[in-house]
C-alpha cells in the first residue's frame, strides 16, 4: 500500500552522523534502544545472507552521536532495477520518523544502484478508524500482548479455554523446553513445512536457517532467537521459532501437530513462551500475523491468547528513478487486481 512520505521539514533531523554497515553487535544494540523489530536486526540478515545469499545493506543515522533512525534493506531484481526492501523497517525514534526518511537518503540508495524504496515500518496505523475501507483491509494486521503487566495478568488476560488448557497439558505430562537439538530442528521444519502444504503458503524456514540462528544467538545480548517445542511422551506436539530484539519478543514460525492437539500443546507452547519472555524483561509479544477472512482457525487461536489487535501501517514506496516509478505503479497495479 502506497503512502506520502512526511516531509521532512515536518521532522526534527537535525545535522546527522551516517554509518554504513555498522558492527552488528553495535547494530543489533542500537535497534533494541529504538524498539525495532527483529527482521531488521543483523541476526535475522546475517542468517539470510549465509543461507540464502540475500545481499543487505545496512545504514544507521545518529544525531549528537545517538541513534534516531535505522534501516536494513535487502537487494530485490525486478525487471531491469534492484528494489530496496526493508522488511519491518525502517526504526526511527518515533513513529513519525519510522514512516520517513532523512533528507539526502535516497541519494544514498541511488549511489548503491537501486530504483525503489519499499519500506514496512513496525508502526500502528494511524488511521485504525477506516479498516473497513479497501485499502485498510490490504494493510497487515497482528495481534500485541503487554507483558509489561506481569505474569499473572497475562495468564489471567488469556481466555479461559486457554487457560484451562495450558493446566490440562500440565496435568498430563506436556513440557515446554527450548532446544538447539538438530534432530528436533528437523522435526519442527518438517511439521512447519507439512502445514504450509496443507494450508496453501510459502514457507521459508529450512533446518540450516533455523539452526544459523539459533547458532548466531549465542552469547547475544540485545538479539537472539529461541525455539520453544513441547513435548508429550517425547513426541513433538508444537513448537515455535521466537526472535527477541531488547524488549519485544515475536513469533516468527510455529506450528502443531494435529494428532495431539487434544493435549493442548500450542497452548502450553505458547505460555512457555511468554513465560520466558516476561523473565526476559520484554513487554510486547507479537503474534505476527492474523487473517480473519483466510486463516480462521489461526486467528481465533492468536486472539485467545489475549491481547490487542493490531493493523500496522503496510508497504510504502519511494521511488527513487524513473524505472522505480515504473515498477511501484507495476506492483500496485498488481495488488489492485
Amino acid at each position: 500500500m502506497d503512502r506520502d512520505l512526511i516531509p521532512d521539514a515536518h521532522l526534527p533531523w537535525g545535522a546527522l552522523e551516517w554509518d554504513k554497515d555498522p558492527p552488528p553487535a553495535e547494530w543489533d544494540h542500537a535497534l533494541a534502544a529504538l524498539s525495532g523489530h527483529s527482521l531488521q536486526s543483523c541476526l535475522w540478515g546475517d542468517a539470510r545472507r549465509a543461507v540464502d545469499g540475500i545481499v543487505q545493506h545496512r545504514w544507521l543515522a545518529r544525531r549528537h552521536g545517538e541513534p534516531i533512525w535505522m534501516i536494513r534493506v535487502e537487494e530485490r531484481k525486478v525487471l531491469r532495477g534492484k528494489i530496496a526492501w526493508a522488511p519491518r523497517g525502517p526504526t526511527g525514534r518515533t513513529a513519525d520518523m519510522s514512516l520517513s526518511v532523512p533528507p539526502g537518503f535516497d541519494e544514498r540508495l541511488r549511489a548503491e544502484g537501486f530504483s525503489l524504496l519499499i519500506s514496512d515500518a513496525w508502526v500502528e496505523d494511524p488511521e485504525t478508524a477506516q479498516r473497513h475501507a479497501k485499502a485498510a483491509r490490504r494493510k497487515p494486521r497482528t495481534i500485541w500482548i503487554d507483558l509489561s503487566v506481569g505474569k499473572d495478568t497475562v495468564f489471567g488476560n488469556l481466555h479461559k479455554h486457554v487457560r484451562n488448557g495450558v493446566r490440562r497439558a500440565a496435568k498430563i505430562g506436556v513440557s515446554v523446553e527450548t532446544t538447539c537439538d538438530p534432530g528436533r530442528i528437523g522435526e519442527f521444519v518438517d511439521l512447519c513445512s507439512s502445514i504450509s502444504v496443507r494450508k496453501g503458503f510459502e514457507l521459508r524456514a529450512t533446518s540450516d536457517f533455523v539452526n544459523t540462528l539459533l547458532k548466531d544467538s549465542r552469547d547475544k545480548r540485545d538479539a537472539e532467537a529461541v525455539l520453544f517445542v513441547s513435548l508429550k511422551d517425547g513426541k513433538l506436539g508444537a513448537g515455535l521459532l521466537a526472535l527477541r530484539v531488547g524488549q519485544s519478543v515475536h513469533m516468527i514460525f510455529a506450528g502443531t501437530n494435529r494428532d495431539l492437539r487434544q493435549d493442548r500443546v500450542g497452548e502450553a507452547c505458547q505460555w512457555g513462551v511468554m513465560e520466558w519472555a516476561i523473565t526476559r524483561g520484554c513487554t510486547r509479544y507479537d503474534l505476527e500475523g492474523i487473517d480473519p477472512a483466510n486463516n480462521a482457525s489461526v486467528y481465533e487461536f492468536k486472539k485467545r491468547l489475549g491481547g490487542e489487535e493490531v493493523t500496522l501501517c503496510g508497504h510504502v514506496h519511494v521511488p527513487l528513478t524513473f524505472l522505480g516509478r515504473a515498477m511501484s505503479w507495476m506492483m500496485g497495479f498488481r495488488a489492485d487486481r
